[in-house]
């Protein structure tokens, strides 16, 4: 899950983000990353919580009056 949220994080960062034109602009564009990664970790990390638990569930219909 790291890898993609690393890659949405770059590639975020790619297409909404300003030029760099110095060292601090570099600096803030790789904590714009940075934060973006995190978020796209969350993201997919929740995603797959959901999953799990959605696919825990038992799947065979309750008889009635058991």
């Amino acid at each position: 899950m790291k890898k993609f949220a690393l890659a949405a994080g770059i590639v975020a960062e790619w297409v909404y983000g300003p030029s760099v034109d110095s060292a601090l602009g570099l600096a803030h564009a790789a904590a714009r990353a940075f934060i973006a990664t995190v978020l796209a970790w969350l993201v997919l990390e929740a995603l797959r919580a959901v999953y799990r638990t959605v696919m825990s569930y038992d799947d065979k219909p309750r008889l009635a009056g058991r």
